[in-house]
């Protein structure tokens, strides 16, 4: 699927140009704040993740 998004992506952006700027802009900023909120809702730290409770390793 990357190579599709890395088609299309220009083809897109070139279409919200071509209609309005401002579109473009917004949409990129929000597509931006969402990524950023996947990243910091869906990405655990893995120095705060305990390995054995995961692997069922007893001490």
């Amino acid at each position: 699927m990357n190579g599709i998004g890395a088609a299309l992506a220009p083809i897109v952006g070139g279409l919200l140009a071509a209609y309005s700027y401002n579109l473009m802009f917004a949409l990129s900023a929000m597509v931006g704040i969402a990524a950023l909120w996947v990243l910091l809702a869906g990405v655990k730290e893995p120095r705060s993740v305990d390995v054995t409770a995961l692997s069922g390793a007893t001490k």
